[in-house]
Order: C-alpha cells, then sequence, then structure tokens
C-alpha cells in the first residue's frame, strides 16, 4: 500500500535484502492495524524504526552489533566506544533524518507504555490516535529518504501517506452514522457515556442487544462464580444436578449462542421463577427487559467489551 515503494529497492548484499523485506513485513503489519490497534501499529511502526537503523548500520559498516537496540543506535552512553559508534552513525543519517528516527523512538515508547498499561489508553486516547498518525507520516519521509539516499530511487517526492487506502476506513458519510449511533446508545445507556469504546464506536455497526449483552457480561461471570462458590460445599448425596447447575449451564450456554442474547437471559430468569416465557405479552416482556437495564449490578458492570477504537 502506502509503502510498496520499498520493495522496488536493490540492495547491495543479500544481508541488507533480509532487512528491507523484514521492515516491510513490519510496515504491513502496521498499516493493517493503522484502523483497529492504534497502540500495537505505533509499536510495529518502532520495530520498523530500528530496522531501518539496522539498514544504515549495514550499509554504511558502522559495526553496531546486530543485537543493537534503537536506543543504542540513537542515544550516547558512558561507553566511548559506542559513542563513536553513534556520533558515526549520526553523521551518515543526517540531522532532519536523525530526528524523525528519534522522533519516531519516543512516539514508539509510549505505545508500548500504553499497550502495557491499558487504563492509559482511556485517557490519553486522543494523543494516542494523533501520534500514530504522526508516526505514520514521519515513517513514509523516513523511508523515502532511506530509499533515495542508500538505493538512488527517484521519484518518491510526490508520495505522501495517505490513512483512507487501508484496511478499515471508513468514509465521512459512514461515520456520520456510526457518531448518531453512538448518541443514542449513550441516551439509552447512560453509563457508556464515559466508556472508552463508546466514545470511540468508529468501526462497524453495533445493534442494541449486542451492546447490552457486552455490557451485562462481566456480571454475569461474577453471578455465575457466586453460585458456584455458594454450593461447593452442597452434601455429596445431593442431586447431581441442583437448580444451580441448571441456571449456570443455561446462562453459558446463552453466551456462547447468536441470537437476541437479551431474549435468552429474559428466558432463562422467567423459567427461574417458573414463568412461562411464551405466555407473557410483548409488553411484559419489554418491562422485563427495562427492568435489566436499570440493575445496578449492570451498572456498575464496567462495560470491557472491544470495539474497533478509533478514527
Amino acid at each position: 500500500m502506502n509503502f510498496d515503494y520499498i520493495k522496488e529497492a536493490e540492495p547491495s548484499t543479500d544481508d541488507l535484502r533480509q532487512l528491507y523485506d523484514s521492515l516491510y513485513q513490519n510496515l504491513e503489519k502496521a498499516e493493517e492495524l493503522y484502523w483497529t490497534k492504534p497502540q500495537r501499529c505505533g509499536m510495529m511502526l518502532r520495530k520498523a524504526t530500528e530496522k531501518i537503523c539496522r539498514i544504515y548500520n549495514g550499509y554504511y559498516e558502522i559495526n553496531f552489533p546486530e543485537s543493537a537496540t534503537l536506543e543504542e543506535y540513537l542515544c550516547y552512553t558512558g561507553d566511548d566506544d559506542h559513542n563513536a559508534m553513534v556520533s558515526r552513525f549520526l553523521s551518515v543519517v543526517r540531522k532532519e533524518q536523525r530526528d524523525r528516527l528519534e522522533w519516531l523512538r519516543v512516539w514508539g515508547d509510549e505505545c508500548v507504555f500504553m499497550e502495557e498499561n491499558p487504563d492509559q489508553i482511556r485517557h490519553n486516547a486522543d494523543k494516542l490516535y494523533l501520534n500514530v498518525k504522526k508516526m505514520m507520516v514521519y515513517m513514509m519521509e523516513a523511508t523515502k529518504e532511506m530509499c533515495t539516499r542508500i538505493d538512488h530511487m527517484e521519484n518518491l517526492q510526490g508520495r505522501s501517506f495517505a490513512d483512507d487506502i487501508l484496511p478499515g476506513y471508513q468514509s465521512e458519510e459512514e461515520l456520520e452514522a456510526l457518531e448518531e449511533q453512538r448518541q443514542t446508545i449513550i441516551q439509552k445507556y447512560k453509563q457508556a457515556e464515559n466508556d472508552f469504546y463508546s466514545k470511540t464506536i468508529l468501526a462497524a455497526e453495533v445493534k442494541e442487544e449486542d451492546f447490552f449483552c457486552h455490557v451485562t457480561h462481566k456480571t454475569w461471570d461474577v453471578i455465575l462464580h457466586d453460585i458456584r462458590k455458594a454450593h461447593e460445599n452442597d452434601n455429596e448425596s445431593s442431586p447431581d444436578t441442583t437448580p444451580a447447575d441448571e441456571l449456570i449451564r443455561e446462562v453459558q450456554k446463552a453466551m456462547q449462542s447468536p441470537g437476541d442474547r437479551v431474549q435468552q437471559f429474559t428466558e432463562i430468569f422467567c423459567k427461574a421463577f417458573q414463568l412461562k416465557y411464551k405466555r407473557l405479552s410483548q409488553e411484559e416482556r419489554s418491562l422485563l427487559k427495562k427492568l435489566f437495564k436499570k440493575s445496578p449490578l449492570i451498572k456498575q458492570s464496567g462495560m470491557n467489551f472491544r470495539r474497533r477504537p478509533w478514527k
């Protein structure tokens, strides 16, 4: 896609060819992650930045070891021999390219931090998204400079990063429709207002029933755990199958099956309380759903479900 010109390069050695291929694979994977997992996209771009440094190292024979990290290429230490290699490296890549590589390292480190601390994504989503896009722009310029200097490739100056050709891109019309849907969900489920994924629901249409089931999933896990805990010391002479076991199996089956799971949960509870669901009027069924949605257990459930996180 954006970086296909790298495949046109003709490195002078087999080792450099392998590095170019590995670099392209990293960039190809980063583009796949761009619209779905920005922090992992940034981490992949950080790996690609290290590959660029290795290409410079091999081409200019600077003699960094193969195990050298991105920090070791770009940062001085207390070791004179290492610092001499850093100076040599920075002199051949020149200041503008050096600055690009350094910013890619810094932004990549932030993505690594957010991957290790997912709660930070919720608080820094806008910054994350902006940084990853800047990383793509800088990576485009860095690879163009590398291919121009090392491989003497021409006609790259007119190229620029385009995110609308990447997998998962959505048009303005699609985004407007999703935003309208997101607002509708927030109005119906007030507890979703501060949820990260409801704020960034920019990937695919979400049915109300699916959203409700995602919201309640953690609550069901807690309930099932409590039921098991309460009955773990039951007398061995008790029946093999208890009402609690039946309820657990029914709920687990519902969580794993397709269809309207809100209705499935409603039927399970009706069965548990010896109510015949099919004999309930439509108004009574709707009332049951509304009552479930008002449950404090549901409101406190955390809504930990994964969405395609950004645009």
